[in-house]
């Protein structure tokens, strides 16, 4: 491990932290609006300043307790045929 600091690093340590290039980076704006497909609206830092979504915290299944099976071509009721699920 070297533990002397080359000329290159100390340049690197010596700059301001919040330093960008110039002209290289997209606009940034802190009070971006975001829709979502349920209604739901709120604001967020971003890249845009309209962000339109399909899914957030307020109809995720996760956040809201409800749990949605996904049927395709009668699988699950074909699972609960097989193995006598009532439910």
């Amino acid at each position: 491990m070297n533990i002397f600091l080359t000329v290159k690093n100390m340049q690197a340590f010596t700059q301001e932290p919040n330093s960008m290039k110039p002209d290289i980076h997209p606009k940034y704006f802190p009070d971006a609006k975001v829709i979502c497909s349920c209604g739901d609206t709120f604001t967020t830092g971003a890249t845009q300043q309209e962000l339109k979504i399909e899914i957030c915290s307020t109809c995720h299944p996760f956040f809201t307790g409800e749990q949605r099976i996904v049927d395709t071509e009668g699988r699950v009721e074909r699972l609960r045929r097989r193995y006598n699920l009532n439910s």
